[in-house]
């Protein structure tokens, strides 16, 4: 079999499983572990996959959009928002990104006087017409997917400010590579939001563990609080908690269930 042609029965093979193994697939097309470990650099290079521990996980190239998002795991954001709350006090300056998990925390955000900075037009219009929220959108180019703003004038802009604590989300969270995300552009504001504040809160449900995606966000060390559910790994909670970074899984009320 050819190299073009292996690499091809491996795309298959992610379309219909999302992850392969290195030695499973030596097996199956008889060939050497590192003739794969090429195929395998040789397909992430493109962008037709993300390398993982021991094999390759498909890549997911295609963002989805906030309103569908909001759908997916709904009694799980509810009750990761639920204990993001709890760490907002009056007067705080926070940082809300475009995940849908944080259109959760802007819906449910008590009326205390805060400032919050978001690229988001969601987070904007949950929090409109408060007249104790100060709400600064850092502007730029329109992402018509998420409905969020990213790109170079939006990168300048969050850099002029400064927040006590981000509360943002990702695609995925691998213990060896870190956070990432589908959207290269997403992925450069997280970034910078993390740079400007001062506590860093992960908004991750447990779909989200033990994955990568395409473009990196920073290192599992780069962020100070994970608040999670109880889908998420045991393992992985207790290996990131190891790492020095405090992790909080929220309990998911039957009413929240019942919404789904």
């Amino acid at each position: 079999m050819l190299a073009i042609e292996r690499q091809r029965a491996i795309i298959a093979a992610l379309s219909k499983q999302r992850s392969v193994k290195v030695n499973e697939l030596a097996v199956e097309f008889e060939v050497a572990e590192e003739t794969i470990r090429r195929d395998l650099d040789k397909l992430e290079s493109e962008g037709k996959l993300v390398r993982s521990h021991g094999g390759a996980v498909a890549a997911l190239e295609m963002e989805q959009p906030h309103w569908q998002r909001e759908f997916v795991n709904q009694a799980e954001k509810s009750a990761i928002a639920r204990e993001a709350i709890k760490m907002i006090n009056p007067g705080d300056t926070i940082i809300l990104d475009a995940s849908s998990t944080c259109w959760f925390v802007a819906s449910r955000l008590p009326k205390i006087p805060l400032t919050v900075i978001t690229n988001s037009l969601y987070v904007c219009m949950a929090l409109e017409g408060r007249e104790d929220t100060q709400v600064i959108n850092p502007g730029g180019v329109l992402m018509d997917v998420s409905m969020s703003f990213a790109g170079v004038a939006t990168l300048q802009v969050l850099r002029r400010y400064h927040a006590a604590k981000l509360f943002f989300s990702c695609r995925a969270l691998d213990l060896e590579r870190g956070l990432s995300d589908i959207s290269e552009e997403q992925a450069s504001v997280r970034h910078v939001m993390m740079e400007i504040s001062d506590q860093r809160i992960l908004l991750l449900d447990g779909s989200k563990w033990g994955t990568r995606a395409l473009s990196l966000i920073g290192p599992c060390a780069s962020i100070h609080h994970v608040i999670t559910d109880g889908s998420a790994p045991a393992a992985s909670i207790e290996a990131l908690r190891g790492k020095g970074v405090q992790v909080t899984v929220a309990e998911v009320y039957q009413r929240e269930l019942d919404r789904e």
